[in-house]
């Protein structure tokens, strides 16, 4: 716990969002990172939580970003025959950092079926079903 001489020391979580939003900006005029299309309204009613002055409401795709995706179909050979991408799947939901992948896909799996490779360290979750959890190393 954080007593409150080191509370006031930290800059405003105002200024650390500018800062993630002029990165995450960066990232995507490099084509990096897409365009978030948010999942969370933003007029939201903000939950009524006095928050410490520091602080600030953000939603969680104005600091990261947000993605949904798929699997390949797995009785098409042509998106694993030969894979030479790691393919995590639940199988590593319970893994605190993910080392290396037991299944590989294709480029044309890549290609084909909307897949996006994810850089080292990005933090994997799943809310859907499996509830993956993650770090990719």
């Amino acid at each position: 716990m954080l007593d409150d001489q080191s509370q006031t020391n930290d800059e405003p979580a105002s200024v650390l969002v500018n800062k993630i939003a002029l990165e995450k900006a960066a990232l995507v005029r490099e084509k990096k990172i897409r365009t978030s299309n948010s999942h969370t309204s933003r007029n939201a009613k903000k939950e009524h939580v006095e928050l410490p002055s520091n602080w600030s409401w953000v939603t969680l795709d104005t600091i990261t970003e947000i993605g949904t995706g798929g699997t390949p179909p797995t009785g098409t050979k042509k998106y694993y025959d030969n894979g030479t991408i790691p393919w995590i799947t639940s199988s590593a939901k319970n893994e605190e950092f993910i080392l290396r992948s037991e299944h590989f896909i294709t480029e044309l799996a890549l290609a084909s079926c909307g897949l996006k490779i994810y850089p080292v360290r990005t933090k994997s979750n799943s809310i859907q079903s499996y509830g993956i959890y993650g770090i990719v190393r």
